[in-house]
C-alpha cells in the first residue's frame, strides 16, 4: 500500500521538486498551492507517469479558513509525510510597501505552519507515525534589512520547529528543519531578490531539494545547504549583533528601494 505525502507550495520551485521526488518513489500525493491549473497539470503528469494518486487542493494559506477546508478534504486519509515549502517574501524598504504585504507574510510564513502542524501532529500522534520536513531559511539566523518581516517570520519558524523537534523526540514522529540559502526559484524572482555576488553560482531547486532529502532520509534534524551558508551562520556567533545587519544591508541594498 502506497504511503501519502502532503506537500505545500507544490506548484513550482522546491515544492514541485519535493512532489516529483515522492511521485517517483511511488507515494500518493496531496498537493497544496494557490494555482489550480498548474496543480491539475502536475496531477495529470504524475498520475500517468508514476501510477499514483494525486489530490490537488488549491488553497490560499493567507486565508483564515484554509485549515477547515483541508480537514474536510483529508480527514480520513493517513498522512505519512508532510513537506512544508510554502512561503512568501519581499525585498524592499519597510515603509515603501503596503501593510497588507506584511500581513500576508505573517499569515503564510507563521500562522499557516502553526495551524498545519497543530492539525497534522494530532493526526500523526493518533496513527503513531509521521515524518515532517519544514523549509525555513538561512535568513532566520539573523536580522535582514529590507526583508524585515520575512527574516523575522523565518526566525519564528526555525525556533518553532526546533522546539517541536524536542517535544516529539520520544515519539514515532520525526521532524526535520531545512534552512537553504538563496535558491534559483520563482520565489527569488517574485521577491525581487538579487543575491550577493560573493555567493557565487546560485543552486537550482532540484539540487537543493535532493540534498535535503538525502539528509532527511538519514534523520538529520537541522539541515543547512552549502559551505557558504554554513560559514555565515557560524561566523556571526562571534560578531557584534548590530554589525551583521549592517553588512547584510550593504550586500542587498541595490534594488530594494
Amino acid at each position: 500500500m502506497y504511503k501519502t505525502a502532503l506537500i505545500t507550495g507544490a506548484s513550482s520551485g522546491m515544492g514541485y521538486e519535493y512532489a516529483k521526488y515522492y511521485a517517483e518513489n511511488h507515494y500518493n500525493l496531496i498537493l497544496i498551492a494557490r494555482r489550480k491549473n498548474i496543480l491539475n497539470n502536475i496531477k495529470f503528469d504524475f498520475e500517468n507517469k508514476y501510477n499514483i494518486y494525486v489530490t490537488v487542493l488549491p488553497l490560499d494559506l493567507s486565508k483564515n479558513n484554509f485549515i477547515e477546508i483541508l480537514n474536510s478534504s483529508i480527514n480520513n486519509i493517513t498522512i505519512d509525510y508532510f513537506i512544508h515549502c510554502a512561503g512568501i517574501g519581499i525585498l524592499k524598504k519597510f515603509i515603501n510597501y503596503d501593510i497588507a504585504i506584511d500581513e500576508s507574510i505573517i499569515q503564510v510564513n507563521i500562522l499557516s505552519i502553526v495551524k498545519l502542524l497543530k492539525y497534522l501532529l494530532q493526526k500523526m500522534e493518533k496513527q503513531n507515525y509521521g515524518r515532517i520536513l519544514v523549509v525555513s531559511s538561512t535568513a532566520s539566523f539573523q536580522p535582514v534589512p529590507y526583508m524585515n518581516t520575512y527574516s523575522a517570520s523565518k526566525s519564528f519558524v526555525t525556533n518553532f520547529i526546533i522546539s517541536l523537534i524536542e517535544e516529539n523526540k520520544n515519539k514515532n514522529i520525526f521532524i526535520s528543519l531545512f534552512c537553504p540559502g538563496a535558491t534559483n526559484t520563482e520565489f527569488l524572482e517574485k521577491s525581487n531578490i538579487t543575491p550577493s555576488k560573493w555567493r557565487g553560482n546560485i543552486p537550482n531547486a532540484e539540487k537543493v531539494v535532493n540534498y535535503s532529502i538525502k539528509k532527511f532520509n538519514n534523520n538529520k534534524k537541522l539541515i543547512l545547504y552549502g559551505n557558504y551558508n554554513k560559514f555565515l551562520i557560524f561566523i556571526q556567533k562571534f560578531l557584534p549583533r548590530f554589525f551583521i545587519p549592517k553588512i547584510i544591508s550593504l550586500t542587498i541594498k541595490k534594488g530594494s528601494s
